[in-house]
């Protein structure tokens, strides 16, 4: 059993997901709360407490999963018979393995990207019924409540594909999104139409994050933006109900407001050249995150790292404990038995569990950090606030390595929608905005190109 997870048990920081007790025990295989007898089972040191499967039983294991298995266990150095037989249950169970929400289980199932380089893309066909009928729902959006009449600004809005059929921007006739200005006469403003493709086909019941590129209108007023969807000859042939209400300000207006000080002053971030390289981009991460860390004073200082997968950066941190933290019960279990194998020495742990729940204990932690992880998440904001709760007073988190962009059309981000994983970009000012949202205030914020690096603290 793992020592680290023991004494976190023994500390009371593990809670039960279904009463939020912590008088838990830990056996080999099994996880159990004294109080209402809910249990979670155990794989190769792993709790799994989101544990919400659906288990298929008749999949069946073909030449490419024991190629992958054997491919993983050279990447991880677990190539002795005992490890890489149990690499391949491992892999065994991540094809099979299910839940209701469609993004986790593409989390789960997705093993080859994280370990094998992978080609570009590859688009399956187009359905012959694509764009039929379309309907569209906003789900959320990371518009301005207030901007300047003729700005032209970037903002996301995620919707969701009501429809029966696949949205398509590959065909002839294929549909384009964008955002409609409504003014307060109920009138559609003219000429601020801005067509984009969607990256990848979006299935019938499935939601993606677009950013849009839009500007406002040239008279001030009170404004609503709708989302909605255009057909080849850029015609408006579907439209969200719900629409952003906006305040359009003249330029003058809006200096007025900044020299009364009601408007928010937002903290500018240091902006450096682009690290061209993964590993040196994170490194550099690291190198804040451990800077912060020292400042803390603290010793060991209690760590969680969300979306770790098999390797937690923040494992090299020195007189730290690390609880490793995922969705995904396969690549911490890879993780579990790598460490195990190659770095027994590392005071870290690992724990399957759902991050907008964790069944953690309040202020029990002095920092929670990720990397490039954030962006996965559908609602940002509501897992920050869910995670700063976890924090002590004087800790803080640290969101490090998140692409900042204006588009989903690189190829690593094309790849990962096509596998179901969800993407998002956003820019720097929309992560400000997202930190707001969650109740956080922004200590130091760094853009390495399009790598954004930033240290938050609790709003007083």
């Amino acid at each position: 059993m793992n020592p680290l997870f023991v004494e976190l048990l023994r500390n009371g920081v593990i809670l039960c997901t279904n009463c939020q007790d912590n008088h838990l025990t830990l056996s080999e295989q099994l996880l159990n709360c004294r109080q209402c007898g809910e249990q979670w089972p155990v794989h190769n040191d792993v709790p799994d407490m989101f544990n919400q499967y659906t288990i298929s039983s008749s999949a069946e294991v073909g030449e490419n999963l024991n190629e992958l298995a054997d491919a993983i266990a050279q990447v991880l150095m677990l190539e002795e018979k005992s490890c890489s037989e149990k690499v391949l249950e491992i892999n065994k169970k991540a094809s099979r393995y299910s839940c209701s929400d469609a993004e986790i289980t593409a989390e789960i199932n997705e093993l080859r990207s994280r370990f094998i380089p992978q080609c570009r893309p590859v688009f399956p066909d187009i359905p012959p019924d694509a764009n039929k009928s379309p309907k569209l729902e906003m789900e959320r959006h990371y518009f301005p409540r207030r901007i300047v009449s003729g700005e032209t600004i970037i903002a996301n809005v995620r919707v969701k594909n009501c429809g029966q059929f696949v949205w398509s921007s590959r065909t002839d006739h294929g549909l384009k999104f964008s955002v409609s200005w409504i003014d307060g006469e109920n009138q559609r403003v003219a000429g601020l139409l801005v067509p984009i493709n969607f990256p990848i086909d979006i299935d019938s019941g499935r939601s993606i994050t677009i950013p849009v590129t839009t500007q406002a209108p040239r008279k001030p007023g009170v404004y609503r933006v709708h989302a909605c969807l255009l057909d080849w000859q850029l015609r408006i042939v579907a439209e969200a109900r719900s629409g952003i209400k906006i305040q359009v300000d003249s330029a003058f207006k809006n200096t007025y407001r900044r020299v009364l000080g009601l408007e928010k002053t937002i903290s500018q971030p240091q902006f450096f050249d682009t690290i061209p390289d993964y590993g040196k981009d994170h490194s550099r991460a690291v190198d804040l995150f451990d800077d912060e860390i020292k400042k803390l004073k603290r010793t060991p200082t209690r760590i969680i790292e969300v979306g770790s997968g098999t390797s937690p950066h923040a494992v090299w941190t020195k007189n730290c404990q690390i609880l490793a933290l995922d969705i995904s019960s396969p690549l911490l279990e890879l993780g579990s038995l790598y460490h195990q194998k190659h770095h027994p020495f590392l005071n870290v742990a690992f724990l399957c569990a759902n991050a907008y729940e964790p069944p953690l204990k309040t202020q029990a932690f002095d920092s929670v950090v990720m990397f490039s992880t954030l962006h996965h998440f559908p609602e940002p904001e509501v897992v920050l606030k869910k995670l700063s709760q976890l924090i002590k007073l004087d800790g803080f988190l640290a969101v490090m390595c998140e692409p900042i962009n204006d588009n989903l059309n690189s190829p690593d981000t094309v790849r990962d929608l096509l596998n179901g994983i969800n993407e998002q970009v956003f820019s720097w000012r929309e992560y400000q905005q997202i930190f707001e949202m969650a109740g956080l205030t922004v200590s130091r914020m760094i853009i390495d190109g399009a790598s954004l690096k930033a240290i938050l603290k609790r709003v007083p």
